[in-house]
């Protein structure tokens, strides 16, 4: 099922403003097919619109075939390392409304997390 025209609009809007994270990198026709929808677009989120049962289905079926990607960066001459990491997340949002869907997205923008490594000798 597609976005409404005013969830659309909303969503448009939010994205257009400036100094925005994020920006529509596809507008994908209706469909059922959550994980084809994710690979035609190469989004790094897709906002759609599925019955809940569904939704939970197709969410399994994408984690089954697109592992959260994950690097290791080993800097600092190799004393030093950050993983990268996606991971899944289910978020539950009320009262939707744009304040709500704003917030949602730039929940979502990259945090860096900074974990202390052990140093070997050298």
């Amino acid at each position: 099922m597609g976005l409404s025209k005013l969830v659309d609009d909303i969503v448009t809007d939010l994205l257009a403003r400036p100094g925005g994270l994020f920006e529509i990198c596809a507008r994908l026709p209706a469909s059922d097919d959550l994980l084809g929808s994710l690979r035609q677009s190469g989004a790094d989120i897709l906002l759609c619109m599925l019955p809940e049962e569904q939704m939970r289905s197709n969410w399994e079926r994408a984690l089954d075939e697109l592992p959260p990607l994950a690097i290791v960066n080993l800097f600092d001459q190799e004393r030093s390392a950050r993983l990268h990491a996606l991971r899944p997340q289910t978020v539950d949002v009320s009262g939707v409304d744009a304040a709500a869907l704003i917030d949602l997205l730039s929940a979502r923008a990259p945090q860096p997390e900074v974990c202390e490594t052990s140093q070997r000798p050298r």
